[in-house]
């Protein structure tokens, strides 16, 4: 039986998150941004959206709860980014994307402004744990935003060997399409020759479809891990 290990550094990074870094207002807010190493956001069309809901219904590609979108002005790591819109009482949420769709959101914060209070609930990113590992497959479990519908944006998960470049990998080993509206669920990559150590591998969660089977920059969730038995 095989048994997998994650070895991604424990202060690398492995998925995005946003935010606020103060109170929003009449005239919007400030987002603090961490993302995954190599990415670049101004380069790779990254945003920032405001919606008057927590829940976007995204399958159409857009939302009439869709307020505002901010275009992350520079490439830097971590990023501050304004976000100029009349914040007043009710719902929003606040979403990164690693593209211009706001169907590839990878990241958001939801707000509840009433009055002058400010209150919240924790923030959210997509994530890959490892459920199982055989021979010649890889079983990832996977969580993306509440109320987020995976196959409807064309997502994906693929794994290849060693330390690819995050942003626009290649074609991968095996790969595999998120099936379902559920936002959480579990997907297996089959066809693959997995290799103990000294061998590692890289899994890679896209918030969009391939382009020619290969990856492209719009990148969720990554984590590196190593097999051995």
């Amino acid at each position: 039986m095989l048994t997998a290990t994650v070895i991604s550094p424990p202060n690398d990074p492995v998925n995005f998150s946003i935010l606020p870094a103060n109170e929003p207002t009449g005239d919007g807010v400030i987002i603090n941004v961490k993302g995954i190493p190599g990415n670049l956001p101004k380069t790779y069309g990254n945003t920032v959206a405001v919606w008057d809901t927590w829940y976007p219904d995204l399958s159409s590609g857009e939302s009439a709860d869709l307020s505002h979108v901010v275009n992350v002005p520079t490439d830097q790591q971590a990023n501050s980014i304004v976000v100029n819109y009349p914040f007043s009482g009710g719902n929003y949420l606040l979403s990164y994307q690693v593209g211009q769709s706001v169907t590839t959101m990878c990241a958001s914060y939801r707000l509840s402004l009433e009055l002058v209070a400010m209150s919240v609930t924790p923030a959210q990113g997509v994530d890959l744990t490892i459920v199982d590992v055989t021979d010649t497959t890889v079983t990832v479990f996977y969580s993306t935003l509440s109320g987020y519908e995976p196959e409807t944006s064309n997502n994906w998960v693929g794994v290849w060997m060693g330390a690819p470049r995050i942003f626009g990998a290649g074609k991968p080993l095996g790969m595999a399409p998120i099936l379902g509206t559920s936002n959480i669920g579990q997907v297996t990559i089959s066809g693959v020759a997995m290799r103990p150590r000294p061998y590692y591998y890289t899994l890679i969660y896209f918030m969009g479809p391939s382009v020619d089977g290969a990856g492209g920059t719009n990148v969720g969730s990554t984590l590196c891990f190593e097999v051995s038995g």
